[in-house]
C-alpha cells in the first residue's frame, strides 16, 4: 500500500507542478474556471439559459461567500452577468456573457486537444479502465477523509475533556 500512496503522491506533484491552467493563456484562476463550468451547465439545462446561484453553491459545496467573491472577479473582466430571478427577486441568476461563453469554448477545447495527447499513449482497455477507477477512487477517498475527520473530532474532544 505504501508504494501505492507514493505513486499517487507523486501523481498529484506532477499535476501540481503541470498545472494546465499555468500553460494555457488564461487569465482564469482554477476556481474561476470550476465556476465557469458549473455556471455553462447548470445555464444549458435551465430553460432561460440561467443559473441560480443558490443552485451553484450546492453543486459545488463552497460557501456562498466563495462564490460571490469569484462572482466579482469574473464580472469584473465581463464573462458573467449576474441578475434578479424575475419570480423571485430574492435569488439571482447568473449567466455566461458572450466573451465568457467564448472563453469557456476555447479553454475547453485546449484541455480536449491536451488530454487527448497524454491518453493517446494508453490502449483503449488502460482508458476505459481509469475512466472506472477514478470516480471509484475519488468517493472512497472523500468517504475516508469524512470519517477520518470525524474521528479526529472525537479525538480532540476526548483529549481535550481530560
Amino acid at each position: 500500500m505504501n508504494r501505492l500512496y507514493d505513486e499517487i503522491e507523486k501523481f498529484v506533484g506532477v499535476l501540481k507542478y503541470a498545472d494546465v491552467m499555468k500553460n494555457i493563456e488564461c487569465d482564469l484562476s482554477a476556481s474561476e474556471v470550476i465556476l465557469l463550468r458549473c455556471i455553462h451547465n447548470l445555464s444549458g439545462q435551465s430553460e432561460n439559459g440561467r443559473a441560480d446561484v443558490s443552485d451553484i453553491i450546492d453543486s459545488l459545496s463552497v460557501s456562498a461567500q466563495a462564490v460571490s467573491k469569484n462572482f466579482r472577479g469574473l464580472e469584473k473582466k465581463g464573462y458573467i452577468e449576474r441578475l434578479p430571478n424575475k419570480q423571485d427577486r430574492r435569488r439571482t441568476e447568473v449567466f455566461l456573457t458572450d466573451e465568457g461563453y467564448g472563453l469557456y469554448e476555447c479553454f475547453q477545447r485546449c484541455v480536449t486537444q491536451f488530454s487527448e495527447r497524454v491518453f493517446s499513449s494508453f490502449e483503449e482497455d488502460e482508458y476505459n479502465e481509469l475512466l472506472r477507477l477514478i470516480p471509484k477512487l475519488r468517493t472512497v477517498y472523500t468517504q475516508q477523509i469524512s470519517e477520518l475527520r470525524n474521528a479526529d473530532m472525537t479525538l480532540n474532544k476526548e483529549r481535550t475533556a481530560k
